[in-house]
């Protein structure tokens, strides 16, 4: 219920905003104008003013109202099982906290993970009974997991089942198993300050320290990313090295940080000085605004913020950056560097470059000025730099430091003489220059490789978007149910567009077979395609559930963080035979849009022409599950939205330096003409649909013969292909008759 009510809180603050930044822009542009015009157009515009304002205020009273009350009706409707308990649930979850996690943690409390300990995605209080039943196997060794930004507990197994054959493998279960650690996972909200995390983790440690089964001998703490810093302000605030530290820091034998930005994230300071430019115009002012939304932990992940005086006080959306307190690394910290490399940089106290044995000075000091200072050693050079191999067969000979988390793919085994009897995670003695008798392994981004995800495509090297997006796209490529306890939560929501906004008429239930089918259509409205939601929500209503169906998407979509997982969070899977065809194979509908981004970018002026793009793989794959064929007409909604233009000869343009039609899978960059852009190319949306009224029929379906090798014969795929697209055409024919306007129908 808190959950439930939660949402509702954030949907009702989300169209409040959504309302503010829309009257913003229209106030910006129209100010713009009146400005030109001067004085003779005053009282104008103070009529403009008055009526603008009334009516945003009455959109932004009533879209409130609209979702409080659906958020009633979803408490009413909730099943009462947490959004946590399935896998998709805490993905979802970790996105929001992660985005939004400040504004999550005063507006919705139910919707915050908070700082916990966690077994099998339930929450394990610091208490000795509770984790005498979660640990029944704990050891005085222990091995603290830290997630990185929107992620949760389960990253840590992501790709487990691939690489080791089950889904239980994780990096905690394989140091289990070779150096007798007992994994914790903590899942946290990432969207908190850096600071505030790294207090809360300080308490949560020290209270499980106390409340540990067994006496512990040593702590090592582990951080992805956002991880790695607010292990790093844990130990700085519970005062590491100090005299009055926290008893639990002694503990602490090694700290390691994989790909944690100790000196700031570039993404986000690109992100910052964006923002900076765009707030200083009114008309593009609202989009600064809505990227300020971005959350505290994301906007500390620039700097590297890990101390709270660092931004109490301050505007942390101010063009120019704020001080930064230099918090070194946990006492006695050392770099993992390879020793093959020649005559390796020597350091000293703080991570000070000092003279090497044959007496050369470092090497341009003055380039490594914040990482002396920030307690990180130089950057390496390029040919020592820690550089992940494509597939690495294993750990490298002679890597210092821990060869068990060094070159592994997906959590590799470490070797089992990695383990010395002093404890922690090296191979060697722990340096006598340590007080605390701790070291800590810093990884850089490049130095593991968490998953091996192959390198090449067509035969040739996949730049780092590519790559990017493959990483992405794989999490969908076996078809999982929807979140049951997601689509409850949403479905008031969509019915309400579907009956209200968009209109939506649907028939020809009674041609849909009792057995599996491949639904083929058509899909429209640049990158926010809403004639293929209202379709799925329109089956899952139907059929109550009974039958799923599985929406397929771009793999830039896939791949777009929020969208993507939200994506897989209601059963989308990605367009291709694998996902497809496991799909079918397990008895669940599938609907396909064969044309891709050139049905759904199509220009507005062929917004009611059938295009299936040529790509007969449809007709093999029904022919190869032995399925029979749905086709599905609908028109309106490309009135969502009117494209311009197909924005072929952009999309060729930048092909030509810069790969991006291979890259992104497409050949148009569309420009769209829509709300609130009256201009723009859209890749990813940057649009917000229109009420068009959508018509959808579903077809008599068409059969094709089972015969695997008639996937091979052309001329009767073709024959297929031709059969369903006169009858898509046909059908939109017949709905594009009843129109009478666009977007009013």
């Amino acid at each position: 219920m808190d959950e439930v009510q939660g949402i509702s809180e954030l949907s009702r603050l989300a169209v409040r905003g959504t309302t503010h930044r829309v009257r913003e822009v229209h106030s910006g542009i129209a100010g713009r104008v009146f400005d030109v015009v001067g004085p003779v157009g005053r009282p104008v515009r103070l009529w403009h003013d008055a009526v603008a304002g009334l009516g945003y205020a009455g959109v932004g009273v009533a879209l409130g109202l609209g979702a409080r009350a659906v958020g009633r009706v979803a408490a009413g409707r909730a099943s009462g099982r947490g959004l946590d308990e399935e896998r998709r649930g805490r993905v979802a979850l970790g996105v929001l906290n992660g985005a939004h996690g400040d504004l999550v943690h005063a507006a919705a409390p139910g919707l915050d993970v908070g700082m916990t300990v966690r077994v099998g995605g339930r929450v394990v209080p610091p208490e000795a009974e509770a984790l005498r039943t979660a640990f029944p196997e704990a050891t005085g060794r222990i091995a603290v997991f830290l997630h990185g930004l929107t992620e949760t507990e389960d990253s840590w197994a992501y790709g487990a089942e691939k690489h080791f054959g089950r889904a239980g493998v994780t990096y905690g279960s394989l140091l289990q198993a070779d150096l007798g650690l007992t994994p914790v996972y903590v899942r946290y909200n990432t969207g908190r300050h850096i600071s505030d995390n790294g207090r809360a983790l300080a308490a949560l440690l020290a209270a499980l320290v106390e409340a540990w089964p067994q006496q512990v001998q040593d702590l090592v703490v582990l951080g992805h990313s956002l991880g790695g810093l607010v292990a790093r302000s844990a130990l700085h605030q519970a005062r590491d090295g100090d005299a009055g530290a926290q008893p639990w820091t002694a503990l602490v034998r090694d700290t390691v940080t994989l790909g944690s930005p100790h000196l700031g994230a570039p993404l986000e300071r690109g992100v910052h000085r964006l923002a900076a430019q765009l707030a200083r115009l009114p008309e593009t002012r609202p989009l600064a605004r809505v990227l300020a939304l971005r959350s505290a932990g994301i906007k500390d992940l620039g700097r590297g913020t890990v101390v709270e005086d660092d931004w109490t006080g301050t505007d942390p959306d101010a063009p120019a950056p704020s001080s930064r307190t230099l918090v070194p690394l946990q006492d006695g910290a050392r770099p993992l560097r390879r020793p093959r490399d020649p005559q390796p940089e020597h350091v000293g106290p703080a991570g000070r470059p000092v003279r090497r044995p044959d007496g050369v000075p470092p090497q341009r000091p003055g380039r490594h000025r914040g990482r002396r200072a920030a307690g990180l050693p130089r950057r390496p050079r390029p040919a020592a730099r820690w550089a992940a191999p494509r597939r690495p067969p294993g750990p490298p000979a002679g890597v210092r430091g821990d060869p068990a988390l060094a070159h592994r793919p997906a959590g590799g085994a470490a070797s089992p003489g990695a383990r010395d009897a002093g404890g922690g995670l090296t191979g060697e003695p722990v340096p006598a220059a340590s007080p605390s008798g701790s070291a800590a392994v810093v990884l850089h981004s490049t130095a593991v490789v968490l998953h091996d995800r192959g390198s090449s495509v067509a035969g040739k090297q996949q730049n780092l978007l590519q790559r990017l997006i493959a990483w992405r796209v794989s999490a969908a490529m076996e078809p999982q149910p929807p979140n049951e306890t997601l689509l409850k939560l949403q479905q008031p929501l969509w019915d309400l567009l579907d009956r209200w906004y968009f209109r939506l008429e649907i028939d020809g239930w009674e041609n849909v077979p009792d057995r599996t089918s491949l639904v083929v259509g058509v899909h429209s409205g640049g990158a926010l395609t809403m004639d293929a939601w209202t379709l799925v929500n329109a089956w899952h209503t139907h059929f109550e559930g009974r039958r799923t169906l599985h929406g397929t998407a771009h793999d830039v979509l896939m791949a777009a963080p929020g969208l993507g997982d939200y994506f897989r969070a209601v059963g989308v899977i990605a367009a291709n035979r694998r996902s497809v065809g496991a799909a079918l194979e397990q008895g669940d509908d599938v609907v396909v849009w064969p044309g891709g981004e050139v049905d759904a970018m199509r220009s507005w002026r062929k917004r009611d022409v059938a295009t299936l793009g040529g790509r007969t793989g449809f007709v093999k794959q029904a022919i190869r599950s032995g399925v029979p064929i749905v086709p599905v007409a609908t028109v309106g909604g490309h009135d969502t939205v009117f494209v311009l233009s197909e924005g072929t000869w952009l999309a060729d343009a930048l092909d030509r330096f810069t790969g991006l039609k291979t890259t992104l899978r497409g050949a148009n960059l569309p420009i769209i003409a829509g709300f609130p852009f009256p201009l723009a190319v859209e890749i990813l949306p940057a649009h917000v649909p229109l009420p068009a009224k959508i018509r959808t029929a579903l077809l008599e379906p068409i059969e094709v013969d089972d015969d695997p090798e008639r996937a091979d014969d052309l001329a009767y795929v073709q024959k297929i292909y031709d059969q369903v697209e006169a009858a898509i055409q046909a059908g939109m024919d017949r709905l594009a008759a009843k129109r009478s306007l666009p977007v009013l129908g």
